[in-house]
């Protein structure tokens, strides 16, 4: 079945020449998929809004060096000051349409209580 993306070498090529030094500063783990083999993910920690990731933009992650170079960007973006869940849902297969809109909502009324707090509202 063809994939609506970039093949994963040229994603590959893509991922390395847009991500610098910066995104070696954390690395997530990257491990094969249970079950599938020569399928790996990317262990994004318990804190992300979700656990694993398997895709860029629907490419599977078919090799370890194609998962570090995704690994790499998120972390490139990330480190300048994008909100992980919002590089997720830029990544996702479907382009974001389901995106993380629970965590931005809940982000929103956060920092609403904040001004109810300080009395701004």
């Amino acid at each position: 079945m063809p994939s609506a993306g970039p093949d994963p070498a040229g994603l590959l090529a893509l991922l390395r020449a847009t991500t610098g030094p910066v995104a070696r500063a954390r690395r997530r783990r990257i491990e094969e998929c249970p079950g599938r083999p020569g399928r790996y993910r990317i262990d994004l920690g318990d804190s992300a809004p979700r656990r694993f990731l398997f895709t860029f933009n629907g490419v599977p992650l078919s090799s370890r060096e194609l998962a570090e170079a995704v690994a790499a960007y998120v972390e490139a973006q990330v480190a300048r000051g994008r909100l992980l869940e919002d590089v997720l849902a830029e990544i996702s297969p479907n382009g974001g349409s389901a995106s993380g809109i629970q965590q931005l909502l809940e982000r929103w009324v956060e920092s609403f209580r904040k001004k109810v707090d300080v009395e701004k509202r």
